[in-house]
C-alpha cells in the first residue's frame, strides 16, 4: 500500500498543480480578451454591423438628425494587462486601436442611411462621366494629446463625435473619460440598457441650453453641472478627461473626392439650406450666419446653427491640418543618419 500511496501523490500533485494553471491561463486568457487575435476586428464588425444591418436609424424621418450631427457615441472598454508598458498603465500605442473601434461606431449609427444610398446611387462628375467603383471612407490622419495615464484593468470610455468639416475632410474628435465621471445631459438614442431606450439623465445633466463659445477659450466658460456650486466645473471636466484625439475620413466614390456635406445630407443630418447644400458641382453657395444662442441636444437645428457649429470647430481641425506639411521636413538623400538597427534582437 505505501508503494502505491507513492506512485499515485506525484501524480494527485501534478493534477492539483495542472489545474491551478489551467485556471490562471482562463484568468490570464479572459483578462486579455480584448487583445487577442482578431478580436480587434470582431470589435469593429461589432459596430459596424449593428448600425448598419440590425438597428439602423433613419435619419431622415427623424427632426433631430441635425442636432444629432455633432452629439457624442460613447463606447466603453477597459485595460488588459496585454495593453500596459514597462510604466505599468495603457501603452500609448493602444489608444489608436480603441479610437478605431469608436469611429466606426459613430460613423455607421450617423452615416447609414448615406452609406448606402451612395454605394448604389449612381454619380455623375462634373465632366458629366458616370463615376463608377464602391463607396469608401477613408481614414487619412489621426493624432492623440495624452493628459494622464490609464492603470491596468480600469474601465473608461470614449466619447467620439463629429467635429467639423472642410471641402474634403470630415474631422472626428474623441476624448477618452473616466468610466462614470461625466454624463450626458441625455441620449437621443440609447443609454446602453438592453432595452436599448433614450432617456433624459437628471442626477448628473449638463445644462442643455448655453451661449455659443469659441472652442478654444471653452474651457473657461463651461456650463455648470445641476447639483454644484461650482462656477466653474472645467477643471473637474478636465480630470476625467485621459486623452483627445481628432481624426480625419475622405469619403469616396470610385477615384472620386466627394464632398463631406454629401454623405451628410444623403444621411439625413442636414437642415434644408438657402441655395442648398454641396454638391458634386462644387461647395455650398456662400451665405450671412446671423448670431444665434446654442441650442441643447433635444433641439432641432437650423442651418445657421450647424454652420456655426462647423466653423468653430474648423478653427481647431485647421491646425491638424497644417500637419500635412510634415513630409516637407523629411530629410531624405540631403543628410546623413545616425545609423541603421533592428527593432528586434536579430
Amino acid at each position: 500500500m505505501d508503494s502505491v500511496h507513492g506512485f499515485l501523490t506525484p501524480l494527485v500533485d501534478l493534477s492539483v498543480a495542472a489545474k491551478i494553471i489551467l485556471t490562471l491561463a482562463i484568468l490570464f486568457l479572459f483578462t486579455n480578451l480584448k487583445s487577442l487575435p482578431f478580436v480587434w476586428h470582431v470589435r469593429c464588425f461589432n459596430g459596424v454591423i449593428k448600425h448598419l444591418y440590425c438597428s439602423p436609424h433613419n435619419w431622415e424621418k427623424d427632426s433631430r438628425g441635425s442636432a444629432a450631427l455633432f452629439q457624442p457615441l460613447i463606447t466603453s472598454t477597459y485595460t488588459p494587462f496585454m495593453e500596459c508598458d514597462f510604466n505599468g498603465h495603457k501603452s500609448s500605442s493602444t489608444y489608436f486601436t480603441d479610437i478605431d473601434v469608436s469611429r466606426l461606431h459613430l460613423v455607421a449609427c450617423l452615416f447609414n442611411k448615406g452609406i448606402k444610398t451612395l454605394q448604389s446611387k449612381p454619380i455623375i462628375d462634373p465632366r458629366g462621366n458616370q463615376v463608377n467603383g464602391q463607396f469608401s471612407f477613408v481614414l487619412g490622419g489621426v493624432e492623440c494629446t495624452y493628459r494622464r495615464e490609464i492603470k491596468p484593468l480600469e474601465k473608461y470610455e470614449i466619447w467620439t463625435r463629429v467635429l467639423a468639416w472642410d471641402r474634403k475632410w470630415l474631422y472626428i474628435v474623441s476624448h477618452f473619460v473616466k468610466k462614470g465621471a461625466i454624463k450626458p445631459a441625455g441620449y437621443t438614442l440609447s443609454d446602453g440598457n438592453w432595452l436599448g431606450t433614450a432617456s433624459q439623465n437628471k442626477s448628473n445633466a449638463i445644462q442643455k441650453t448655453w451661449e455659443r463659445k469659441d472652442p478654444i477659450t471653452s474651457g473657461k466658460e463651461m456650463p455648470q453641472q445641476s447639483g454644484t456650486t461650482n462656477e466653474n466645473p472645467a477643471p473637474i471636466i478636465n480630470k476625467a478627461i485621459y486623452a483627445s484625439a481628432i481624426s480625419k475620413y475622405v469619403f469616396k466614390k470610385g477615384r472620386l473626392t466627394l464632398h463631406p456635406e454629401i454623405c451628410l445630407e444623403a444621411s439625413g443630418l442636414l437642415p434644408a439650406r438657402p441655395g442648398g447644400w454641396a454638391t458634386i458641382s462644387g461647395p455650398a453657395p456662400a451665405a450671412q450666419v446671423s448670431e444665434v444662442d446654442f441650442v441643447g441636444d433635444d433641439a432641432t437645428w437650423s442651418w445657421q446653427k450647424v454652420e456655426e457649429e462647423n466653423m468653430a470647430g474648423l478653427r481647431l481641425a485647421e491646425n491638424f491640418a497644417a500637419l500635412d506639411g510634415l513630409s516637407e521636413v523629411f530629410t531624405g538623400s540631403d543628410r546623413q543618419a545616425l545609423g541603421v538597427y533592428s527593432d528586434l534582437i536579430i
